[in-house]
Protein backbone atom coordinates (compact mmCIF):
# COMPACT_ATOMS: atom_id res chain seq x y z
CA UNK A 1 0.00 0.00 0.00
CA UNK A 2 2.17 2.96 1.26
CA UNK A 3 3.99 4.63 3.91
CA UNK A 4 2.72 7.64 6.03
CA UNK A 5 4.57 10.04 8.17
CA UNK A 6 2.60 11.22 11.01
CA UNK A 7 3.83 14.02 13.31
CA UNK A 8 3.53 13.07 16.78
CA UNK A 9 3.00 15.76 20.04
CA UNK A 10 6.33 17.79 21.30
CA UNK A 11 5.32 17.70 24.59
CA UNK A 12 1.41 17.98 25.24
CA UNK A 13 -0.35 14.82 24.28
CA UNK A 14 -3.08 16.23 23.31
CA UNK A 15 -1.62 18.48 20.22
CA UNK A 16 -1.89 15.19 18.35
CA UNK A 17 -4.34 15.72 14.93
CA UNK A 18 -7.62 14.46 14.71
CA UNK A 19 -6.21 12.50 11.22
CA UNK A 20 -3.18 11.21 12.55
CA UNK A 21 -4.92 9.66 15.74
CA UNK A 22 -7.25 7.52 12.89
CA UNK A 23 -4.49 6.82 10.77
CA UNK A 24 -2.54 5.25 13.55
CA UNK A 25 -5.92 3.31 14.79
CA UNK A 26 -6.28 1.88 11.13
CA UNK A 27 -2.78 1.36 9.18
CA UNK A 28 -1.42 -2.40 9.92
CA UNK A 29 1.52 -1.10 11.28
CA UNK A 30 3.81 1.83 13.39
CA UNK A 31 7.18 1.82 12.45
CA UNK A 32 8.26 4.34 16.10
CA UNK A 33 12.04 5.79 16.79
CA UNK A 34 11.39 4.63 20.52
CA UNK A 35 8.52 1.94 20.64
CA UNK A 36 8.75 2.86 24.49
CA UNK A 37 7.92 6.66 23.81
CA UNK A 38 5.14 5.53 21.45
CA UNK A 39 3.50 3.44 23.59
CA UNK A 40 2.53 6.10 25.94
CA UNK A 41 1.31 7.99 23.32
CA UNK A 42 -0.95 5.06 21.95
CA UNK A 43 -1.73 3.66 25.35
CA UNK A 44 -3.36 7.47 25.86
CA UNK A 45 -5.51 7.70 23.39
CA UNK A 46 -6.27 3.14 23.56
CA UNK A 47 -4.93 2.67 19.82
CA UNK A 48 -4.03 -1.17 19.73
CA UNK A 49 -1.97 -1.10 16.69
CA UNK A 50 1.17 -3.39 16.33
CA UNK A 51 4.60 -1.04 16.88
CA UNK A 52 8.22 -1.97 16.04
CA UNK A 53 11.18 0.00 16.10
CA UNK A 54 12.91 1.95 13.50
CA UNK A 55 15.77 3.80 12.75
CA UNK A 56 17.75 5.02 10.27
CA UNK A 57 21.27 4.02 12.75
CA UNK A 58 19.92 0.28 13.09
CA UNK A 59 20.99 -2.13 10.51
CA UNK A 60 19.58 -2.26 7.49
CA UNK A 61 16.99 -4.67 8.10
CA UNK A 62 14.50 -2.16 9.65
CA UNK A 63 14.29 -0.86 6.20
CA UNK A 64 13.86 -3.92 4.49
CA UNK A 65 10.89 -5.03 6.63
CA UNK A 66 9.19 -1.65 6.01
CA UNK A 67 9.26 -2.09 2.33
CA UNK A 68 8.27 -5.39 2.42
CA UNK A 69 5.35 -4.82 4.84
CA UNK A 70 4.25 -2.91 1.83
CA UNK A 71 4.91 -4.46 -0.99
CA UNK A 72 2.89 -7.26 0.68
CA UNK A 73 -0.37 -4.84 0.87
CA UNK A 74 0.05 -3.28 4.60
CA UNK A 75 0.52 0.69 5.12
CA UNK A 76 2.47 1.18 7.54
CA UNK A 77 2.97 4.55 9.68
CA UNK A 78 6.52 6.36 10.73
CA UNK A 79 6.31 8.15 13.80
CA UNK A 80 9.40 9.99 15.66
CA UNK A 81 9.53 10.29 19.38
CA UNK A 82 8.21 13.89 19.20
CA UNK A 83 7.78 15.93 15.92
CA UNK A 84 8.07 15.63 12.22
CA UNK A 85 10.08 12.66 11.71
CA UNK A 86 12.82 13.33 9.46
CA UNK A 87 13.06 16.90 10.56
CA UNK A 88 16.57 16.38 12.60
CA UNK A 89 14.82 12.79 13.25
CA UNK A 90 14.82 9.19 12.05
CA UNK A 91 13.35 8.50 8.32
CA UNK A 92 15.09 9.31 5.60
CA UNK A 93 16.35 6.39 4.54
CA UNK A 94 13.03 4.41 4.51
CA UNK A 95 11.42 7.40 3.00
CA UNK A 96 14.65 7.61 -0.11
CA UNK A 97 14.05 3.91 -0.64
CA UNK A 98 10.15 4.23 -0.88
CA UNK A 99 10.24 7.10 -3.30
CA UNK A 100 12.88 4.89 -5.86
CA UNK A 101 11.07 1.61 -5.66
CA UNK A 102 8.19 4.05 -6.38
CA UNK A 103 6.35 3.30 -3.17
CA UNK A 104 3.83 6.24 -2.01
CA UNK A 105 4.41 8.58 0.24
CA UNK A 106 2.39 10.37 2.16
CA UNK A 107 2.75 13.00 4.99
CA UNK A 108 0.37 14.34 7.79
CA UNK A 109 1.20 17.74 9.24
CA UNK A 110 0.99 18.45 13.09
CA UNK A 111 3.42 19.46 15.78
CA UNK A 112 6.93 20.65 14.83
CA UNK A 113 9.54 22.20 17.23
CA UNK A 114 10.81 24.27 14.70
CA UNK A 115 8.07 25.94 13.36
CA UNK A 116 6.85 26.88 17.51
CA UNK A 117 10.05 28.40 17.51
CA UNK A 118 9.97 30.47 14.26
CA UNK A 119 6.93 31.66 15.54
CA UNK A 120 7.73 32.94 18.85
CA UNK A 121 11.05 34.49 18.24
CA UNK A 122 9.94 37.79 17.27
CA UNK A 123 12.38 37.77 14.21
CA UNK A 124 11.70 38.32 10.92
CA UNK A 125 10.08 34.62 9.82
CA UNK A 126 10.00 35.58 6.07
CA UNK A 127 12.73 33.49 5.67
CA UNK A 128 14.59 31.17 7.94
CA UNK A 129 17.77 28.81 7.82
CA UNK A 130 17.09 25.38 9.91
CA UNK A 131 20.63 23.93 11.01
CA UNK A 132 19.42 20.64 12.58
CA UNK A 133 21.73 19.66 15.30
CA UNK A 134 24.85 21.75 15.76
CA UNK A 135 28.33 19.96 15.39
CA UNK A 136 30.05 18.77 18.28
CA UNK A 137 33.46 19.28 17.94
CA UNK A 138 34.67 23.11 18.01
CA UNK A 139 36.03 23.15 14.73
CA UNK A 140 32.91 22.09 12.76
CA UNK A 141 30.92 23.80 14.60
CA UNK A 142 32.70 27.15 13.35
CA UNK A 143 31.76 26.25 10.17
CA UNK A 144 28.73 25.48 10.78
CA UNK A 145 28.23 29.07 11.93
CA UNK A 146 30.63 30.65 9.55
CA UNK A 147 28.29 28.81 6.48
CA UNK A 148 24.96 31.27 7.66
CA UNK A 149 27.39 34.12 8.97
CA UNK A 150 26.14 36.83 6.41
CA UNK A 151 22.80 35.35 5.96
CA UNK A 152 19.91 37.69 6.36
CA UNK A 153 17.29 35.10 7.68
CA UNK A 154 17.00 33.83 11.47
CA UNK A 155 19.13 30.72 12.30
CA UNK A 156 17.28 28.24 13.88
CA UNK A 157 18.92 24.82 15.32
CA UNK A 158 18.73 22.25 18.26
CA UNK A 159 20.87 21.50 21.26
CA UNK A 160 21.67 19.40 23.92
CA UNK A 161 21.49 21.67 27.37
CA UNK A 162 24.51 20.42 28.22
CA UNK A 163 26.38 22.27 25.13
CA UNK A 164 23.98 24.85 24.56
CA UNK A 165 26.20 27.32 26.18
CA UNK A 166 29.35 26.09 24.58
CA UNK A 167 27.89 26.54 20.86
CA UNK A 168 26.48 29.87 22.23
CA UNK A 169 30.55 30.88 23.03
CA UNK A 170 31.29 29.42 19.72
CA UNK A 171 28.66 31.32 17.77
CA UNK A 172 29.53 34.53 19.26
CA UNK A 173 33.37 33.69 18.25
CA UNK A 174 32.15 34.11 14.59
CA UNK A 175 28.50 35.71 14.52
CA UNK A 176 29.38 38.32 16.78
CA UNK A 177 26.65 39.82 19.82
CA UNK A 178 23.65 39.25 18.25
CA UNK A 179 19.74 39.02 19.33
CA UNK A 180 19.37 35.20 20.78
CA UNK A 181 15.90 33.77 21.93
CA UNK A 182 16.05 30.28 23.72
CA UNK A 183 13.22 27.81 24.02
CA UNK A 184 13.01 25.24 26.32
CA UNK A 185 10.62 22.61 26.70
CA UNK A 186 7.72 23.73 24.50
CA UNK A 187 4.39 23.40 24.66
CA UNK A 188 5.59 21.07 28.09
CA UNK A 189 4.36 22.20 31.67
CA UNK A 190 7.91 24.10 32.31
CA UNK A 191 8.20 25.73 28.77
CA UNK A 192 10.46 29.11 29.10
CA UNK A 193 10.95 31.59 26.39
CA UNK A 194 14.31 33.89 27.48
CA UNK A 195 14.75 37.08 24.77
CA UNK A 196 18.29 38.63 25.38
CA UNK A 197 21.74 38.55 23.15
CA UNK A 198 24.33 35.95 23.16
CA UNK A 199 26.32 38.04 25.61
CA UNK A 200 23.82 38.12 27.86
CA UNK A 201 22.46 34.80 27.90
CA UNK A 202 26.41 33.02 28.17
CA UNK A 203 27.16 35.61 30.77
CA UNK A 204 24.15 34.74 32.71
CA UNK A 205 23.69 30.78 32.49
CA UNK A 206 27.50 29.68 31.94
CA UNK A 207 27.33 28.36 35.92
CA UNK A 208 23.39 27.40 35.29
CA UNK A 209 22.89 23.74 34.76
CA UNK A 210 20.12 23.68 31.98
CA UNK A 211 17.30 21.06 31.28
CA UNK A 212 14.98 20.34 28.72
CA UNK A 213 14.60 20.41 25.32
CA UNK A 214 16.16 22.92 23.20
CA UNK A 215 15.33 25.13 20.23
CA UNK A 216 17.35 28.54 19.54
CA UNK A 217 17.04 31.09 17.04
CA UNK A 218 19.67 33.80 16.14
CA UNK A 219 18.76 37.20 14.67
CA UNK A 220 20.01 36.94 10.75
CA UNK A 221 22.45 39.44 9.57
CA UNK A 222 21.70 42.80 9.04
CA UNK A 223 25.05 43.89 7.26
CA UNK A 224 26.92 41.93 5.46
CA UNK A 225 30.66 42.08 6.45
CA UNK A 226 32.26 40.41 2.97
CA UNK A 227 31.53 44.17 2.18
CA UNK A 228 35.04 44.55 4.34
CA UNK A 229 38.55 44.32 2.82
CA UNK A 230 39.95 40.75 3.51
CA UNK A 231 42.78 42.42 6.08
CA UNK A 232 40.30 44.23 8.07
CA UNK A 233 38.40 41.00 8.26
CA UNK A 234 40.79 38.82 9.31
CA UNK A 235 41.60 41.84 12.07
CA UNK A 236 37.64 41.81 13.22
CA UNK A 237 37.50 38.10 13.83
CA UNK A 238 40.92 37.91 15.72
CA UNK A 239 40.07 40.51 17.77
CA UNK A 240 36.84 39.14 18.84
CA UNK A 241 38.94 36.21 19.90
CA UNK A 242 39.05 33.98 17.27
CA UNK A 243 42.43 31.94 16.62
CA UNK A 244 44.29 33.02 13.37
CA UNK A 245 43.91 29.93 11.88
CA UNK A 246 39.63 29.62 12.08
CA UNK A 247 39.90 33.91 11.20
CA UNK A 248 41.79 32.96 8.00
CA UNK A 249 38.91 30.11 7.30
CA UNK A 250 35.95 32.06 7.12
CA UNK A 251 37.39 35.09 5.54
CA UNK A 252 38.21 32.54 3.13
CA UNK A 253 34.96 31.00 2.41
CA UNK A 254 33.29 34.63 2.88
CA UNK A 255 35.33 36.56 0.44
CA UNK A 256 36.33 33.46 -2.08
CA UNK A 257 40.09 33.88 -1.41
CA UNK A 258 42.37 30.97 -1.50
CA UNK A 259 43.28 30.16 2.15
CA UNK A 260 47.27 30.61 1.97
CA UNK A 261 46.58 33.98 0.31
CA UNK A 262 44.68 35.68 3.11
CA UNK A 263 47.92 33.76 4.97
CA UNK A 264 50.29 35.84 3.40
CA UNK A 265 47.96 39.20 4.21
CA UNK A 266 48.52 38.40 8.19
CA UNK A 267 52.29 37.76 7.82
CA UNK A 268 51.90 41.52 6.30
CA UNK A 269 49.70 42.95 8.78
CA UNK A 270 51.78 41.38 11.39
CA UNK A 271 54.97 43.53 10.40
Amino acid sequence: MKLIICATPIGNLGDITVRTLETLRNVDLIAAEDTRRTSILLRHYEIETSVFRYDDHATIKGVDRIISEIKSGKTVALVSDAGMPLISDPGFLIVDRCIKEGIEVEVQPGPSALINAVVLSNFNSVGFHFMGFISRKKTDRIKDFAAVKNMKETMVFYESPKRLVKTLITAREVLGNRKVAVFRELTKLYEEHIYTCIDDFISEYKEVEIKGEIVVCIEGCKESGSDLEPEKLLQQYMEEGMSKKDAIWIVSKETGIKKNEIYKLSLKEEK
